[in-house]
């Protein structure tokens, strides 16, 4: 049988991530803010009750990441530093949570986030705002 963490161990990845996530900006048309989102009660699925008619797709972890990780200009002295945060990121979220999956919501104005399953029950990640025009 395994035994879910302690609530200590969730508060300390949550103020971790937090950490991780300080002054982080996504890149889309326009850059907004990456926020850390968590929930400690156990649930089924790591999406909270949406509005009638919200546009859901969810998608593979990676799918958060990519366009940061997997772009030339990213990897160069400019933007170098930024990759390296959401590398950071990345290897928490993967390291500390399981069932990752990315989720977007919306259409235009969409937030994206990646949340997983923390050992304690609860569900973790974070979530920013794009704009697709």
């Amino acid at each position: 049988m395994v035994q879910a963490l302690s609530d200590d161990s969730f508060q300390a990845d949550v103020e971790h991530l937090s950490l991780l996530t300080t002054d982080l900006w996504y890149p889309s048309e326009t850059d907004a803010p990456v926020t850390v989102v968590a929930w400690p009660a156990p649930l089924a699925d790591p999406w909270p009750p949406l509005p009638s008619g919200s546009v859901v797709t969810e998608h593979p972890a990676d799918q958060f990441f990519r366009p940061i990780l997997s772009q030339p200009f990213w990897h160069s002295a400019q933007g170098e530093h930024l990759a390296q945060r959401y590398q950071a990121l990345q290897d928490f979220l993967y390291t500390h949570l399981t069932n990752l999956r990315t989720y977007r919501v919306g259409q235009v104005e969409v937030t994206l986030s990646i949340m997983g399953h923390h050992a304690s029950g609860g569900c973790l990640g974070v979530q920013t705002t794009l704009v697709e025009t």
